[in-house]
């Protein structure tokens, strides 16, 4: 088995499907809204980004509040929100969608010897925002880890259309992933210094 860290970046062809739409339409909802809206609902946990030491359990839960308040995101509480249960409204105008243009993957790249294949399956992902740095040029803020399994029941639902030449949605987002149909560069791969 082997962990993989891979960069997508958005602006390439092959993963237009992730950020286009920019704006609900339709009900079609692009890639970040989902997470987002998911991971504020509380229907989805997040988790913190660590730089390559990623750990899923409940001590490095995000604090939702804390997260949306250090990216700048406005939210306000809504209805039936409690200390527990926290939930928040983000407006249309406040959802960050122009500036996530990268995501952070974990693929775990398994050998069964029982059917002497090789199989690839996302094991979680990361939104990062693009964003002006304090000097000029460009800065990457990685917000969360969600973890594949938990998003893909929204993402099973969300259908999307791959290429412009058929304008017919075929894939869900969950197949889009699932059959690699996303391109990635490998920017680390699991090791015991955690070096890139």
């Amino acid at each position: 088995m082997r962990q993989i860290y891979r960069s997508i970046d958005l602006t390439k062809d092959a993963n237009a499907p992730l950020y286009f739409p920019e704006d609900v339409i339709d009900g079609q909802q692009n890639l970040f809204r989902i997470i987002l809206s998911n991971v504020v609902d509380g229907n989805v946990p997040a988790y913190e980004y660590l730089d390559g030491r990623e750990v899923f359990t409940d001590q490095y839960k995000v604090n939702v509040a804390d997260m949306l308040d250090r990216f700048g995101i406005y939210a306000q509480k809504a209805k039936g929100s409690t200390e527990k249960n926290p939930k928040f409204v983000i407006e249309e105008a406040d959802v960050p969608t122009t500036q996530v243009l990268t995501y952070y993957i974990v693929e775990k790249w398994e050998f069964d010897k029982r059917s002497n294949q090789m199989k690839t399956r996302v094991e979680a992902i990361c939104p990062v925002l693009n964003r002006s740095g304090d000097f000029g040029g460009e800065a990457k803020y990685p917000m969360f880890w969600v973890k594949f399994d938990a998003i893909r029941p929204y993402l099973s639902q969300q259908y999307v259309f791959l290429t412009d030449d058929n304008n017919l949605p075929q894939y869900s987002l969950d197949d889009y992933f699932n059959l690699g149909m996303y391109d990635g560069e490998i920017y680390k791969t699991r090791n015991l210094r955690n070096l890139s």
